[in-house]
């Protein structure tokens, strides 16, 4: 799952944590795909479950690169 921070109604933060309470979703593979470079951030997400965290470039086709 690709998951930001930055979510319209719950933080990404509340939905990692929600998901690794779930017994069919706890191991759900977690991406944290943002715009924040905070060390703060990204700890957070390694302490609620993340596998991976990446920090979203500014332009779209640096994005396409990351991802292919």
């Amino acid at each position: 799952m690709l998951l930001d921070l930055q979510l319209p109604r719950r933080s990404g933060f509340e939905v990692l944590a929600w998901l690794r309470t779930q017994p069919g979703l706890k191991r759900l593979v977690t991406v944290i795909l943002t715009s924040s470079p905070q060390t703060t951030d990204i700890a957070r997400a390694y302490d609620l479950g993340a596998n991976s965290y990446l920090v979203k470039p500014s332009h779209p086709n640096e994005l396409f690169d990351m991802v292919t």
